[in-house]
């Protein structure tokens, strides 16, 4: 029995399933099953499984039914201890599965481990610098009012604990979109704990079809998700929303203290631009006055320079009298 169960539910994304199935393939830890759930696409993977010539691959057909139920038929037919669901369009990084069950298996409290990400675009090029550490300040615990305020990593990044959603169960096909947010605030509401691992383990693949573009249905799936959570486990949720409520006005406080120490700035700031134009006025005075100065004392050499000259042509002068006075004698 494989120790890890890969579940890859596959609609209509061909020219993305070698790269992802090949990334689990490429695991350092191969005691894995790898589960690709053929959700009634119009393009047929068979082909492709069958060229990857691994036994720990299988291919699951179903009606076309939505990703939910795509997992958890992956779920139904698979032995693993421990789950990641793996969509078609991602891929793992090589230490995923080693690095995510050394952290499970060392805390027997946690329902759930998971990576930060790095967010790619169509091609598989970078697509920015997001990274989940810091979506959250509480990434590791008790998460439940962490994922209150929205569902904030993908299911790539994520290995489950198959007691976990034995407990919970699976995934919610009416929540479409929102199906995988679901799942871990049931895990977190059910007492799970989570461990939370800095390394980029997972690449999450950004594109024109991706159903979390659909604002509309996200945002509808998302009012669903807190409206059945809260049903299910008010207590949990009634106790992690005062959570949000006391952090929210810690953080009111904080920004106010903020504010006024940003005012007193402020005022500093004005008090010493006036004193900055002050002194610049009377730097431009004493420069006024250095100028005048400074004309003056051109003023005053030339007229010197004058009275030298006058001098001289008077004692030119007057010598030449002196010496026509001592001829005439």
């Amino acid at each position: 029995m494989p120790l890890i169960s890969v579940v890859i539910p596959f609609f209509n994304q061909l020219r993305f399933l070698r790269q992802s199935v090949e990334s689990v393939l490429r695991q350092t830890h191969t005691d894995f099953e790898v589960v690709v759930v053929d959700d009634g696409s119009d393009e047929d993977p068979s082909d492709l499984v069958r060229s990857l010539n691994d036994p720990r691959i299988r291919l699951i057909r179903q009606t076309n039914a939505g990703v939910a139920t795509a997992r958890n038929t992956g779920i139904a037919v698979s032995n693993g201890e421990y789950f990641v669901f793996l969509d078609a369009d991602d891929w793992l990084a090589p230490t995923m599965l080693e690095d995510l069950k050394h952290i499970l298996a060392a805390a027997p409290d946690a329902g759930m481990a998971y990576s930060d990400i790095v967010r790619v675009g169509e091609e598989g090029e970078i697509a920015d610098a997001h990274k989940i550490e810091h979506a959250r300040d509480q990434l590791s615990g008790n998460i439940l009012a962490s994922l209150l305020l929205g569902g904030y990593f993908p299911p790539v990044c994520v290995m489950v604990r198959a007691s976990a959603l034995n407990m919970v169960g699976g995934f919610d096909q009416s929540l479409g979109g929102c199906c995988d947010w679901d799942m871990w605030l049931r895990i977190a509401a059910a007492g799970f704990n989570a461990r939370f691992h800095s390394r980029e383990l997972a690449y999450y693949r950004l594109h024109a079809l991706s159903m979390s573009k659909d604002s509309a249905h996200m945002r509808s799936a998302a009012v669903l998700t807190l409206a059945k959570n809260m049903a299910a486990f008010p207590q949990q949720l009634a106790s992690a929303t005062h959570l949000l409520v006391e952090t929210s006005a810690e953080m009111y406080s904080a920004n106010s203290a903020l504010a006024r120490e940003k005012q007193d700035l402020t005022e500093s700031l004005t008090q010493e631009r006036d004193r900055i134009e002050h002194l610049e006025e009377a730097i431009a005075a004493l420069n006024g006055q250095i100028n005048l100065l400074t004309e003056g004392k051109a003023w005053l050499e030339q007229q010197w320079e004058a009275y030298k000259k006058d001098n001289e042509n008077k004692q030119a002068v007057i010598d030449s009298l002196v010496t026509n006075s001592n001829i005439n004698r």
